[in-house]
């Protein structure tokens, strides 16, 4: 009986213990996961900041962009309404200004990708727990294609067809010298051009409607990006 029952006690005091341990195993894989949950966290805080604020840099070269854009179409336009229109009264630095306009700025958006593209390709695409916010940043390439398309084999193949044409009646350098205050230094030249027989041209007027219809829609095709950043940096604002 005595035998018995110190086995009895023994059996529970192991019992006992075995329980001890797997509570404390259990405590310490709870702790454990706690502190990867709060990490994980924290990593997606800190990215969400830099990405924000990578993005609203990336506003900012936008807008520029944007700028650019409409200065170079509002010459288009003005442009091609004188070769609609009677142009005895326009000057010929008033038609420079805007051959000038159309094509002397090239377009382009270059927007900062280092922390976007530092989340993708290290992996830490899934610790945002935000299924729309992963569906946008892992979107960006598409996004960024869709611009540099419009940009590349669009807007800048008409724009070099302007200039090409334009070299062939234009006296760059008299051009220049009348740009910004002659900040070139140049001395003007006596070989004669032929700006204003641009205006009778068919040819030019067919490359300057391309450009302004390249022009137009890059400017929807920006303004949709613009939106989408927009999105982007009102997503890491609501995390």
């Amino acid at each position: 009986m005595l035998t018995e029952n110190k086995f009895s006690k023994y059996l529970i005091y192991a019992i006992g213990e075995i329980v001890l341990v797997v509570i404390g195993i259990l405590i310490a894989l709870s702790i454990n996961n706690w502190n990867e949950t709060k990490k994980i966290s924290n990593s997606e805080t800190n990215y969400l900041n830099v990405l924000k604020l990578e993005f609203e840099k990336n506003q900012e070269k936008l807008q520029s962009a944007i700028k650019t854009n409409e200065n170079n179409l509002k010459s288009g336009r003005e442009l091609s309404d004188l070769m609609s229109n009677d142009s005895t009264n326009v000057t010929l630095a008033r038609l420079r200004s805007l051959i000038l306009g159309v094509v002397n700025s090239e377009v382009q958006y270059r927007p900062n990708n280092g922390v976007i593209n530092e989340i993708i390709n290290s992996g830490k695409l899934e610790i945002f727990k935000d299924d729309s916010l992963r569906f946008m940043i892992s979107s960006w390439d598409g996004q960024l294609l869709r611009v540099k398309f419009q940009e590349q084999e669009e807007l800048n193949v008409a724009r070099q067809n302007m200039f090409n044409i334009i070299f062939e009646k234009t006296n760059v350098k008299n051009m220049l010298l009348e740009f910004n205050d002659n900040m070139f230094l140049l001395r003007k030249s006596e070989i004669k051009s032929d700006e204003f027989g641009l205006l009778k041209s068919l040819r030019f007027e067919n490359a300057l409607s391309r450009f302004i219809a390249s022009s137009h829609y890059m400017d929807f095709v920006y303004r949709n990006i613009y939106k989408f950043q927009e999105e982007l940096i009102e997503k890491t604002n609501d995390i």
